[in-house]
C-alpha cells in the first residue's frame, strides 16, 4: 500500500502521464485502499493551495490523469472495494498472482466470490476482464484467465497449469 501510493504519486508528478495520454501504468502488488485517498488529496491540494501550480496539464486535473492513465490492482481488498466508484471500476484489475505466496491460487474463485460477490455482475466482469478489453493481455493469457474466472464447476487447478520447472538463460554468458 504505502510503497504503491508513493510510486504512483512519483509517476504522476513526473509529468509523463500528463504528457503522454496513451501511457498505461498498472500499479500492481499494492492493493486499492490508498487510490481513492490519493485522488481526494490531489483534488483538495489543487483546489485550495498553491502546491499544484506546476501541474503540466491545463485541461486535466491530476485525479483525472490518474483515472485516464493508471490501473490499480487488487487481490483481497474486501474493506476498500467500497471505494471503487471514486477510483473508477474500469480502473481496477483483479490480480491472482499465480504462482506467488501472496496470490490467491488455488482459492481464486472463492476469493472473488467473497470479495466481489455482492457487487453488480457488470462491475465484477469489468474488474475481472478490464485488462483484456484494454489490450493489456495477449490472446492466450485472456483465454487462460477466462477459464479461471468462469465461475462454473471448474476449479482454478483445472484451468491453470503450474509451472514448477523453469529454465534460466544467462545473457552475459556466450
Amino acid at each position: 500500500g504505502p510503497m504503491a501510493l508513493t510510486s504512483c504519486a512519483e509517476w504522476l508528478w513526473s509529468g509523463f502521464p500528463a504528457r503522454y495520454p496513451e501511457l498505461k501504468i498498472a500499479m500492481s502488488e499494492g492493493g486499492i485502499g490508498w487510490a481513492a485517498m490519493l485522488m481526494d488529496r490531489l483534488d483538495d491540494i489543487m483546489s485550495r493551495s498553491g502546491y499544484g501550480n506546476g501541474w503540466p496539464d491545463s485541461r486535466n486535473s491530476p485525479s483525472e490523469v490518474l483515472k485516464r492513465n493508471f490501473w490499480f490492482c487488487m487481490i483481497e481488498d474486501a474493506s476498500t472495494i467500497c471505494t471503487r466508484h471514486r477510483i473508477g471500476v474500469e480502473n481496477i484489475l483483479f490480480e491472482s498472482d499465480y504462482p506467488h505466496g501472496d496470490g490467491t491460487w488455488p482459492d481464486t474463485q472463492h476469493v472473488i466470490e467473497r470479495v466481489l460477490g455482492s457487487l453488480p455482475v457488470e462491475e465484477i466482469r469489468m474488474i475481472l476482464s478490464a485488462s483484456e478489453k484494454d489490450g493489456m493481455l495477449e490472446p492466450e493469457e485472456t483465454q487462460m484467465i477466462r477459464g479461471v474466472f468462469d465461475l462454473d464447476e471448474r476449479t482454478v487447478r483445472d484451468a491453470m497449469v503450474p509451472r514448477t520447472q523453469m529454465a534460466v538463460l544467462y545473457l552475459d554468458h556466450p
